[in-house]
């Protein structure tokens, strides 16, 4: 949320990182496995049209280190993407 990206309101460890835009949320899932970050995309018509976002989720087994890793790689390919 801090970068810039709209997260919802999960209070689960299952956050959205909300896109709004099937093919964007696909182009930014592909863009972040090319950087070693997975985060699956979710499109219509699982979601809502307007409504599509990448699923991330984080657990026990990741270190401080790879949570700072995925953020700084959502950030830059998010401004990539001019989403953020």
């Amino acid at each position: 949320q801090g970068l810039g990206f709209d997260i919802g309101a999960s209070e689960t460890p299952i956050t959205p990182v909300m896109v709004g835009d099937t093919d964007k949320a696909k182009a930014l899932s592909k863009a972040l496995f090319e950087e070693g970050v997975f985060a699956l995309a979710i499109g219509f018509p699982t979601v809502p049209r307007g409504r599509e976002r990448l699923r991330t989720i984080v657990t026990a087994g990741h270190t401080k280190k790879n949570l700072e890793f995925a953020l700084e790689k959502f950030q830059k390919t998010g401004k990539q993407m001019g989403l953020i």
